[in-house]
C-alpha cells in the first residue's frame, strides 16, 4: 500500500512543511522565488560565482542570469560528474497586457486589461482576491511590486443562465471579458480613471508611473492571501504556485541540509517551463551551458562540457498529477500519483505516445530506487497522465532539455491536486519524503 505517514517522522515532516509554507507565501513569481533562494544562499556562506576566481572542494556559489534563472553550487571532491536537481520557478498566472488601463466612464469604473501566461481555465480565477506583483525597471532602477485590493468580477447567476447554457465550460467567461477592477473614483473629467490609476501606482512604487511604463513592468496577478492547512488533520498544504515552487523549495532545503561533500552539487532553477523552455531564462537557454563552462574554468577540470554533463546524473524536480477525488475515471489509479503516498517516481509520462519525453535508462532508474529503498523513503512508481488516451490531454517537464546533453535524469516530484487552479493541494508527508529523496539523492 501507498502511505507515507506511518514511515516518516511527523515532527521534522512539521518543521519542513512550516517552512514552506513561509517560503510559498513570500514567493508567488519567478522573481520572488529567485530573490529568496539567493538571500538564503548567502545566509549560508554562498558567494557569486562571478566574483570568485577559483573554486575547490567545499566552496558554494551562486550565479543569476537576467533575474530568472539560477544555480546553487557546492563543490565536491569529485568534480569530473555532477548531482543536478533541476526545477522551474514559474507558474500559470494572469498578467496585464502592455497598455491594461481602461476607462468604464458610464460605470463609473477604471479597470485593467488582462492576457495569461500557462494553461489554466479562467472561470477558477473570478471573484477571488488578488494581488499585483512582479518588477518595474525604470532609469536603470528595480523596484519590486506588491499590490493588493485587485479581483476580476463575474457576472451574476441572475443574468448569466443563457451563458451558462451557450458556452463550454473552458468560455464560461472569455479571456476578453475579464476586466480586473482598479478603482471606482477619478482625478478630474478627462481621462479621470487612469489618471488615477497612474497616480496610485506611482505612490505605492515610489516613482513617477506612466501609461508608458507598463512596457518596462512585468505584473503578474496572482491569488491574494497566505497558503492555508487543508484537512480536519491538517495533513495538507493548499497554496497557488506549488507547481512548480514546491519542488524549488524541496530542491533548496535538500542541498543546504546535505551532509556530506563528496559530490559536486547543482540545484538548477529555470523560468518559462509552463510555456514549452523558451526565452533565455528557460532550461535551453545558453545561459546554462555557460553556467556548467564557468564550473569548468574555475575547477579546473581539465574535461569538456559535453563530457562533464554525459557523466552526470539529475533530477527533473516536478509536481505529477495527483488522483483527484470525484474524477477518477481519468486516471489509473494503480500507476497514478496519490497524495500521502510519497515521492513519485516517474519513468515516463505517458502522454501522446510518449512523444518529445524523456525515458532514463533501467540501470539509472534502479540506482535511484536502491538509493531510496536503503534509507527507507516513501516513494511510489507512477505515470503522471496515466491513461493511454490522448484526448485527455497532458503535459511535460524539463526532464527532456536536462536529458539532450547526455545526463541521466529521471522526473521525481510531489503529487498535486488541483493544478494550476489558484489554490493547488499538496500532502505534507510528499513534501518531506520528497525532500528526502533529493537529499539522498545528492548525498550517496
Amino acid at each position: 500500500m501507498r502511505y507515507a505517514w506511518d514511515k516518516v517522522d511527523e515532527e521534522e515532516v512539521n518543521r519542513i512543511s512550516e517552512m514552506y509554507k513561509s517560503f510559498i507565501n513570500h514567493a508567488k513569481t519567478e522573481y520572488e522565488v529567485i530573490k529568496s533562494t539567493v538571500k538564503e544562499a548567502e545566509r549560508n556562506g554562498f558567494k557569486n560565482l562571478e566574483e570568485t576566481e577559483n573554486l575547490s572542494s567545499g566552496d558554494k556559489v551562486y550565479w543569476v542570469f537576467r533575474e530568472k534563472l539560477c544555480f546553487l553550487a557546492q563543490i565536491g571532491e569529485n568534480t569530473e560528474n555532477l548531482r543536478i536537481i533541476g526545477a522551474h520557478a514559474d507558474s500559470p498566472r494572469i498578467e496585464l497586457k502592455i497598455k491594461p488601463v481602461e476607462e468604464k466612464k458610464e460605470e463609473n469604473l477604471g479597470v485593467l486589461k488582462v492576457s495569461y501566461y500557462g494553461g489554466f481555465y479562467p472561470y477558477l480565477w473570478l471573484n477571488r482576491p488578488l494581488e499585483l506583483r512582479g518588477v518595474v525597471f525604470k532609469e536603470g532602477k528595480r523596484i519590486d511590486v506588491k499590490i493588493d485590493g485587485i479581483i476580476i468580477s463575474d457576472q451574476l447567476p441572475h443574468l448569466s443562465k443563457l451563458r451558462m447554457e451557450e458556452r463550454k465550460a473552458g468560455e464560461v467567461i472569455k479571456w476578453e471579458e475579464m476586466k480586473a477592477l482598479a478603482v471606482n473614483k477619478r482625478i478630474g473629467e478627462e481621462d479621470g480613471f487612469k489618471k488615477l490609476v497612474y497616480k496610485l501606482i506611482s505612490e505605492k512604487l515610489g516613482i513617477d508611473f506612466t501609461e508608458e511604463d507598463f512596457i518596462r513592468a512585468h505584473l503578474q496577478l496572482v491569488p491574494a492571501g497566505e497558503c492555508v492547512d487543508i484537512g480536519l488533520d491538517s495533513s495538507m498544504i493548499g497554496a497557488y504556485g506549488h507547481d512548480d515552487k514546491v519542488c524549488c523549495f524541496a530542491g533548496l532545503r535538500a542541498f543546504l541540509e546535505k551532509e556530506n561533500n563528496n559530490n559536486t552539487c547543482i540545484l538548477m532553477l529555470v523560468d518559462k517551463e509552463e510555456i514549452g523552455s523558451e526565452s533565455d531564462t528557460s532550461a535551453k537557454s545558453e545561459g546554462v551551458k555557460y553556467f556548467f563552462e564557468k564550473i569548468i574554468e574555475k575547477t579546473g577540470v581539465g574535461i569538456s562540457l559535453r563530457e562533464l554533463l554525459i557523466n552526470s546524473k539529475g533530477i527533473s524536480a516536478d509536481v505529477s498529477a495527483g488522483v483527484t477525488p470525484g474524477f477518477e475515471d481519468a486516471y489509473d489509479i494503480e500507476n497514478s500519483p496519490i497524495l500521502g503516498g510519497g515521492m513519485a517516481i516517474e519513468r515516463f509520462l505517458d502522454y501522446s505516445g510518449r512523444y518529445r519525453q524523456n525515458e532514463p535508462s533501467i540501470k539509472y532508474v534502479d540506482w535511484l530506487i536502491e538509493i531510496l529503498n536503503k534509507r527507507k523513503i516513501p516513494w511510489q512508481g507512477v505515470v503522471s497522465f496515466s491513461k493511454t488516451d490522448p484526448k485527455l490531454g497532458g503535459g511535460g517537464t524539463i526532464s527532456a532539455f536536462m536529458a539532450r546533453t547526455g545526463m541521466e535524469v529521471i522526473d521525481a516530484g510531489i503529487p498535486v491536486i488541483g493544478m494550476h487552479s489558484p489554490l493547488e493541494i499538496i500532502s505534507k508527508a510528499d513534501l518531506y519524503s520528497t525532500y528526502l529523496g533529493y537529499k539522498a539523492f545528492y548525498e550517496e
